[in-house]
């Protein structure tokens, strides 16, 4: 029975290899708009996993009722970046408010 399944599985693997060869063979010889595409959305995928990048999770407590509800929210990397991009914003709009008023 042990002996079945490994035949079966060194055939499997023979067959992925098979297969794994001829995508990058196919990939290799795609046209240059395909491969970039591709690569596009490799790079969308990693930027979206960065994005989503959980950097802590906060607990939100409220009691309502008399019941404590406890509510995790995450701070990810999108978040900061969004609060940052906000912040210099405010900033450079005050700055140029400013710059306006004094002159």
């Amino acid at each position: 029975m042990l002996l079945r399944a490994s035949e079966y599985l060194s055939r499997v693997e023979r067959l992925a290899n098979r297969l794994n060869a001829e995508l990058k063979g196919r990939q290799q010889h795609a046209p240059l708009k395909s491969r970039i595409r591709e690569t596009l959305t490799i790079l969308a995928s990693f930027i979206k996993k960065l994005w989503n990048t959980e950097l802590y999770v906060a607990e939100e407590t409220v009691i309502a009722e008399g019941n404590k509800i406890v509510k995790p929210i995450s701070v990810t990397l999108g978040k900061v970046l969004q609060a940052l991009i906000i912040l210099l914003v405010a900033y450079g709009s005050r700055a140029i408010s400013y710059a306006q008023y004094d002159g």
